[in-house]
């Protein structure tokens, strides 16, 4: 079945399937924030394949279980800077890419949201950084490549 549903508070209006009185299947729900959630339901809670565009700009596109990010995905930031990888629990966790606006980015680990473990930045400007990172800081010695071509441990 099909439905158009708005709560009685006019709290969000849900476009989409629906299976014994719960969103099932696909769906678009409109948040009075003016946030959006396009994709799949199950049991009344978002899971499986979706979008969810944030009011401030920021977009998320992959996977959701009961309603959280989780799986694969990728965030655009309405700053520009992107995630692409792993998600556990709302954050970036396991592997993944960050990308900055300016042009640098990030191949490596990640935990609670946060650069953490093995990882490589390569900046704009040509140098790479291969190290270790605690909480999104350098933890002890790294390698750094020059643009030039020179290594050196830092």
């Amino acid at each position: 079945l099909y439905y158009n549903v708005k709560d009685e508070e006019g709290r969000f209006y849900y476009e989409g399937e629906w299976k014994e009185d719960k969103r099932e299947g696909k769906g678009i729900i409109y948040w009075r924030n003016n946030d959006v959630y396009k994709g799949d339901w199950l049991n009344d809670n978002i899971e499986g394949k979706g979008i969810f565009y944030y009011d401030k700009g920021d977009i998320y596109e992959g996977d959701w279980k009961n309603n959280k990010k989780e799986g694969k995905g990728n965030i655009t930031f309405y700053n520009g800077n992107k995630y692409d990888g792993d998600w556990v629990d709302n954050a970036f966790e396991g592997k993944g890419i960050f990308y900055w606006l300016s042009g640098d980015k990030y191949i490596g680990e990640f935990k609670s949201g946060k650069i953490d473990g093995k990882g490589v930045i390569f900046h704009e400007k040509g140098e790479i950084e291969i190290g270790v990172y605690s909480k999104g800081i350098k933890s002890g010695k790294y390698a750094l490549l020059s643009s030039e071509g020179k290594i050196s441990i830092k």
